[in-house]
């Protein structure tokens, strides 16, 4: 069950319970867990407590320019855009915003697909699976279902039905 919105005397109150579970060592996916919110709402609930904790994972109290290097540091050693997210409690599309600033962030998947839409109805249809062209094509599964779909193309039920194996491997 979602807990509900906090307002007001409430979510003062709530900031400050956070902030002081946080100076005690407690991160903020932990704290998330305990609480029911989101890692987002305790990152931006410690953030109105006052809180200031510019080590790393937190962050808290940082200039925009400063976290956005310090976060395109961890990324450049590795860590993935998810796992920045998750430790220190800022949404994955702020840090995507904040790693582009810092000219860190990964390039757009490519949307040109390898196969065209003549290549995908005839893999189909000699007993490639969807999730197969998927992989092939670099277009996602609901694209090529979507592209079959449009060409007219009756779908096969799910767990290959043809009796066929699988076309993809070759």
């Amino acid at each position: 069950m979602t807990p509900p919105p906090l307002r007001g005397a409430e979510r003062a109150r709530a900031a400050h319970e956070l902030a002081a579970a946080f100076q005690t060592g407690t991160g903020i996916p932990a704290l998330a867990e305990e609480s029911g919110r989101s890692p987002t709402l305790v990152r931006r609930l410690l953030e109105e407590a006052g809180v200031v904790a510019p080590a790393w994972p937190a962050c808290l109290g940082l200039p925009e320019d400063r976290l956005a290097a310090v976060l395109a540091d961890r990324y450049q050693r590795g860590r993935s855009m998810q796992a920045l997210a998750e430790e220190s409690g800022i949404d994955r599309r702020t840090i995507r915003r904040l790693l582009e600033r810092a000219d860190a962030a990964p390039a757009p998947r490519s949307t040109a697909a390898t196969l065209t839409t003549t290549d995908l109805i005839h893999l189909y249809q000699a007993g490639s699976s969807l999730r197969g062209l998927a992989e092939r094509s670099g277009m996602s599964y609901a694209k090529v279902r979507e592209t079959l779909l449009a060409a007219g193309i009756t779908l096969r039920g799910r767990g290959n039905p043809t009796g066929r194996a699988d076309q993809d491997q070759a």
